[in-house]
């Protein structure tokens, strides 16, 4: 058998120190290999869940910034006024005041972020990004850069108070309430393009279709800031696909009973016609 040392020299006390042969080594490597094969699953796992605890955490950050700024405006929220029409994407619907103005699909800078209502808040564009957000941007002149955002805001959350009936005020958010009213959420990469997340009750004409899709990228889950300041993963019971702008949820897999899981986390049809009335009353 072959060996990788001389069979016959002489070891500790008198003894023939026996090398190791080819054989063996292969063993040993073979072993080795499994035992990667075993915890190779275990260590992208891991991986993964470092990432979702990374992107909890911009949303986190983000939240505090939401909050900050309203202690800084007399109980304001951060503006939210930077829309595209869900039918018609090549324009935006609405260009005013935002936490963040632009287009998730067509920035390639940071410059819309660094000009944004919250910015001065976190100091950092890279937060605005989910650490497992691999969708990138095309360069004219060829190639592509990743994407400067991943996260939306409620468009619940003041935006055009006098058409939507949105929250103007911290104060006002009661229904839900504030740890149940989601603010920031980590959006679809196939769907995002402005920074606002729409979401209509049932009861409305929008209300039984996806204007925008939450993202499943942590375990065919998303994260999600609420409006008290605490952070949650919410898993889904269906992988989100996203075929159009204004996709009906799908029904018999779960899709459905997710998108009504969401809607819980904004205003009911029942305030929203309040405040409708209230800022139509105010404005005659």
């Amino acid at each position: 058998m072959l060996k990788w040392a001389a069979a016959d020299r002489p070891g500790r006390g008198g003894r023939f120190c026996e090398a190791v042969s080819l054989v063996e080594i292969l063993v040993v490597v073979a072993v080795a290999a499994a035992l990667m094969l075993l915890w190779l699953p275990t260590l992208l796992r891991s991986h993964q869940l470092a990432r979702q605890s990374a992107c909890s955490d911009h949303l986190r950050q983000m939240q505090m910034g939401f909050l900050l700024y309203s202690l800084d405006h007399d109980d304001r929220l951060v503006p939210n006024d930077y829309l595209y029409d869900a039918r018609y994407t090549n324009a935006p619907l609405m260009t005013g005041n935002s936490w963040c103005p632009g287009n998730a699909r067509r920035d390639t800078t940071r410059s819309n972020i660094e000009r944004g209502a919250l910015f001065p808040y976190l100091h950092s564009a890279a937060i605005y990004r989910c650490p497992s957000d691999s969708a990138r941007v095309p360069l004219l002149e060829g190639g592509s850069v990743p994407r400067t955002r991943s996260y939306n805001l409620s468009i619940w959350l003041n935006t055009r108070p006098e058409t939507l009936a949105s929250y103007t005020r911290l104060s006002e958010i009661h229904d839900p309430a504030p740890c149940d009213c989601y603010s920031f959420i980590d959006v679809h990469e196939n769907g995002i393009e402005d920074p606002t997340f729409g979401l209509f009750p049932f009861e409305s004409k929008w209300g039984k279709t996806w204007l925008d899709l939450p993202a499943d990228r942590h375990g065919q889950g998303a994260n999600l800031a609420f409006v008290d300041g605490h952070v949650e993963h919410w898993r889904w019971k269906a992988a989100k696909v996203f075929v159009r702008f204004v996709q009906p949820p799908r029904r018999g897999d779960g899709d459905f009973e997710d998108f009504r899981r969401l809607q819980t986390g904004i205003p009911s049809w029942t305030t929203i016609r309040e405040r409708s009335g209230r800022f139509q009353s105010t404005t005659r």
